[in-house]
């Protein structure tokens, strides 16, 4: 798959999600753009959503994809066919560098804070320090016990 995306001019990839239908998503921070592939590596859209200021990190839940917009400050949300629900879902954040999606909660790396947050996949705020006192948290993964 590498020579395949290689050849299409990715720049900066920050994140890369998937979704049950095999789909790759593709955070392409150089381009500003959210681009989607196969699973064999060929483009389906390489700018399925752009306009973007640094997109790094980048979520699946059902049929819509969050995007933490790092120089925007926002945490958007799109429909896996490229359509803007709310770019301005999650706000207030400084620096958002990743998503991680558990049942029915987003959590959130806010990078310029040093903290990790918890919303709903509805963009209620649950826990705006979740976790506390870090040093530029960049990823992160929610894994169930």
């Amino acid at each position: 798959m590498s020579g395949v995306v290689g050849a299409i001019g990715l720049a900066a990839i920050m994140s890369v999600t998937s979704t049950a239908h095999a789909q790759i998503y593709v955070a392409n921070s150089g381009n500003n753009t959210i681009g989607e592939y196969t699973t064999s590596g060929a483009v389906v859209n390489s700018s399925l959503v752009n306009g973007f200021n640094e997109p790094i990190g980048i979520a699946v839940s059902g049929n819509n994809i969050f995007v933490a917009n790092s120089q925007g400050n926002t945490i958007g949300e799109y429909t896996a066919s490229g359509g803007v629900v709310n770019s301005s879902f999650i706000t207030g954040v400084n620096k958002p560098s990743d998503i991680a999606i558990y049942g029915n909660n987003i959590f959130i790396t806010d990078q310029g804070n040093g903290i990790i947050s918890e919303y709903t996949t509805s963009g209620q705020l649950i826990n705006a320090h979740l976790i506390k006192g870090l040093s530029s948290p960049f990823f992160l993964a929610v894994v169930k016990q």
